[in-house]
Order: structure tokens, then sequence, then C-alpha cells
């Protein structure tokens, strides 16, 4: 599998996270996708595969072609980015 076939859109992603009917809701969705949006790829993809699309992080090394540790980092920065826009007032909380 190549890695383009193994990538999950943040459209697929966001449909499947949450009920969007709630208006506050769809909002602070579209900010966090823009949020994840500007992320890195090699970040957003492995982002996107293991906190969306329910892959280990086996499976995402898999699926991706990389080592295990280069999941977990990648995974770790792109949450700690997402944490710091959270704790710095670019992402609200609900």
């Amino acid at each position: 599998m190549s890695r383009e076939s193994a990538a999950v859109t943040l459209e697929d992603a966001d449909s499947q996270l949450v009920d969007l009917r709630s208006p506050q809701l769809r909002l602070e969705v579209r900010d966090v996708a823009r949020q994840v949006a500007k992320l890195p790829p090699e970040q957003r993809q492995v982002l996107l595969l293991v906190a969306a699309g329910g892959a280990t992080y086996d499976e995402a090394a898999t699926r991706l072609q990389i080592p295990l540790g280069t999941v977990m980092c990648r995974l770790s920065r792109a949450r700690k980015t997402l944490r710091n826009q959270f704790a710095s007032g670019v992402l609200h909380a609900c």
C-alpha cells in the first residue's frame, strides 16, 4: 500500500467523529480541522490515521511504511502543537 492510499482526509474524519447538528460544535470542529490542516503533512497523516481513523500505532506504521518510532514521534509532535494552540487561545474550550 502506498503512502498516498493510506491517507485519511479531514472531511472523512470530522464526519465520523462527532454529531455536527449543534452549530457551536460545528464551529469548534471547523476550528480544530483548520489547525490540523496547518500541521506538517507527515504529522497530520499520522494524527488522522490514529486519532480519527482508529489505527493502532503498528497499523499506522505498516500503512505508511515507516518505523513505529517515527509514528510515535510524529503523533507526539502533532498533539503537542495542537495542545499549544489550545493553551494560547487559538483553539477554544467548549
